[in-house]
């Protein structure tokens, strides 16, 4: 039976036992990142599953805590080169970066980071998955 959880202490630890009951091997659970629509509203939580200092895989989870998917990875893409935001994107001189936020590619199955990048007053969003940098489609930016 799938339990439904109510906060973020409560998703990790959900997480970690059903890491426990039939994850990889050798593997860890990582703190829960929250997930949000390119427009910014909350979608689901994120739940890294690292081994050998590897992202391996995640769990996601729904914003009342109900059990979303588990999804492998294959690869050997550094978990801190994957996760850590400021690894993601470098902007030029003309531009700042602003925070990056997991987001999702058209359809919420397709989970990458989005990453505001201002020049002067015009904002604009790019997409980051693993090494791949690209511009949020037009139909899909934030009115």
């Amino acid at each position: 039976m799938i339990r439904q959880v109510q906060d973020v202490q409560a998703i990790l630890s959900f997480a970690q036992g059903l890491l426990r009951e039939g994850g990889p091997e050798n593997s860890a659970v990582e703190s829960p990142i929250e997930v949000r629509s390119p427009e910014g509203m909350l979608h689901s939580w994120f739940v890294p599953v690292t081994s050998d200092g590897t992202i391996a895989g995640f769990y996601e989870f729904l914003p009342d805590g109900k059990f979303l998917r588990f999804s492998l990875y294959r690869g050997d893409q550094a978990y801190s080169d994957w996760l850590s935001p400021e690894k993601l994107v470098h902007c030029s001189r003309d531009e700042r970066c602003g925070k990056p936020f997991l987001s999702y590619d058209g359809s919420p199955a397709r989970i990458v980071w989005a990453v505001p990048l201002i020049r002067g007053e015009k904002e604009t969003l790019v997409y980051v998955a693993g090494k791949t940098v690209y511009p949020v489609p037009v139909d899909a930016r934030p009115q």
